[in-house]
C-alpha cells in the first residue's frame, strides 16, 4: 500500500515527494489545489509505474478520469527525475529472502522498460 510505504519512508528519514491521501473528490480537490492543479494521481495498492496512474494538470481533468475515488488513492507531487531505479525485495516466507541487483527503470513510449545498472 502505497500510503504505508510513504509513511515508513518519512519515519525512516527518507525524503518522498509531498502525497495526499485521496477518498473522495473533495479530498482530490484541497490536495491539487495544494499542489498548484498538478500531479500524479496513483492507486493505493495494486499499481506500479504505468498501471494505476494518472497525471492530473487541472481540475478540469477530474470528471474524465471515471474512476471509483473511495477505492483508495494518493495525489502525489510531480517530480522530475535524473534518474530512477528499482530493487526488488521477495519474501518466500517469513524466513526467506530474495534481493535482486538494482535495475535501471526507463519509460519509452509509456511503457516501462527495465535495464540492468553496471
Amino acid at each position: 500500500i502505497r500510503s504505508k510505504e510513504k509513511e515508513m519512508a518519512l519515519k525512516s528519514n527518507f525524503l518522498t515527494p509531498k502525497w495526499f491521501l485521496i477518498k473522495d473528490t473533495n479530498d482530490l480537490i484541497k490536495a491539487s489545489k495544494a499542489l498548484n492543479n498538478s500531479g500524479i494521481l496513483k492507486t493505493n495498492s495494486l499499481g506500479y509505474d504505468g498501471k494505476g496512474q494518472y497525471p492530473i494538470n487541472s481540475t478540469k481533468e477530474f470528471d474524465s478520469l471515471n474512476i471509483d475515488l473511495s477505492k483508495g488513492y494518493i495525489l502525489e507531487k510531480l517530480v522530475k527525475l535524473k534518474k530512477e531505479i528499482s530493487i526488488i525485495i521477495t519474501r518466500f516466507n517469513y524466513q526467506k529472502y530474495e534481493i535482486y541487483e538494482p535495475i535501471e527503470n526507463k519509460h519509452e513510449d509509456q511503457i516501462l522498460k527495465f535495464s540492468k545498472i553496471l
